[in-house]
């Protein structure tokens, strides 16, 4: 049984799970059932968990649930396991303080884990320096440019000890079943997965969503190909567009008939088509950080910041900056109940 990280010798796992303001309460909610069901399964207490944030008080999840942390990241606790979660907002939870403590707990031997945005964290912290790593695909685009050396790849999880990494949602089930395998066994993984009436749980390497790449077809010439790698192109090149001419070429018909077949599979020109995929890559990067309108304009091909609004605007009916402001934690909590979870004393009872 292959062991991840280095662990103390009293029997069971102290797992930290840190919690980022806005974190994603739908990868929150399978890791902690995850290690219920574990110690359930298994009639003893394998895994200890402690919710944490970075001053030990309550933090809101992006549904508006408040969860009452037991922890601080001064308490100098060494956990065996520490996973970060985070949610919608990438960047702005990020400190100096945080970062010098993960970067501790990595001296110390601890395993530890980015779920969905929480990536972003380890990279800050230079943990993914030389790492393979994964987040959420609608994050990807900022990562990329804010972490540009580190090797991404979009995958559902990617565990290179002692880090690990996931897409987030579902994918965090995966990625602590597999965790679970290698811990315990695959036959308690196992069990846990068919109690998460889950029989065929996904591997690392699979896909995070249905896209275009993930269903072409082999015949090179086929025409339902010939659309589907066009939009691949069209996703591959955002900050510099390429010609309907140029991907002709790349995809190996002529233009007259690669736009004939694009038109009656999407019932849209390449350049309309062309022109909703780099929209749609701004829409991610407006909602995920806090980039300038002007550097956002030219990442997705925009002539200008001018041009970026107005052709926004146009096709989502407001402004850059007003979608930004609709969509901030503030706005979008007008629109949910809030709930308050007391689970101070969680780490006292999880089995």
């Amino acid at each position: 049984m292959m062991k991840l990280g280095n662990h103390r010798s009293y029997g069971y796992r102290d797992i930290g799970i840190f919690l980022a303001p806005q974190y994603a309460l739908y990868a929150l909610i399978p890791i902690i059932e995850l290690l219920r069901v574990a110690n359930q399964t298994a009639g003893k207490r394998l895994f200890n968990w402690t919710f944490i944030s970075e001053d030990g008080g309550p933090v809101e999840a992006g549904a508006g649930m408040t969860l009452n942390c037991n922890a601080s990241i001064h308490s100098g606790f060494a956990y065996d396991l520490v996973l970060v979660l985070s949610g919608n907002d990438a960047v702005s939870y990020l400190s100096g303080k945080l970062t010098a403590w993960l970067q501790g707990l990595n001296r110390h031997g601890a395993l530890i884990a980015g779920v969905d945005t929480g990536a972003f964290a380890l990279a800050e912290a230079g943990l993914l320096n030389g790492k393979r790593a994964t987040c959420h695909w609608e994050a990807e685009p900022i990562f990329l440019e804010r972490y540009p050396n580190i090797d991404f790849v979009e995958r559902r999880y990617i565990i290179d000890p002692p880090i690990m990494t996931c897409a987030g949602g579902i994918a965090a089930l995966d990625m602590m079943l597999e965790y679970l395998s290698r811990e315990q066994g695959p036959i308690l993984a196992s069990q846990v997965a068919n109690g998460f009436v889950y029989p065929s749980p996904f591997t690392g390497d699979g896909p995070q969503r249905l896209s275009p790449e993930a269903h072409k077809p082999s015949a090179k010439n086929d025409q339902k190909n010939a659309v589907l790698n066009t939009i691949s192109l069209m996703e591959e090149s955002i900050e510099t567009p390429l010609s309907v001419q140029e991907i002709a070429e790349k995809v190996g018909i002529s233009r007259r008939n690669l736009e004939r077949q694009f038109k009656r599979a999407t019932r849209s020109t390449i350049a309309q088509y062309y022109l909703r995929v780099r929209l749609e890559r701004a829409r991610e990067i407006l909602f995920y950080s806090e980039m300038a309108v002007s550097e956002i304009s030219i990442i997705c091909g925009f002539s200008s910041p001018a041009v970026f609004v107005r052709t926004f605007k146009l096709h989502f009916g407001t402004t850059p900056g007003s979608f930004r402001l609709s969509h901030s934690a503030t706005e979008m909590a007008r629109f949910r109940s809030h709930v308050t979870w007391t689970l101070a004393d969680s780490a006292n009872h999880s089995g």
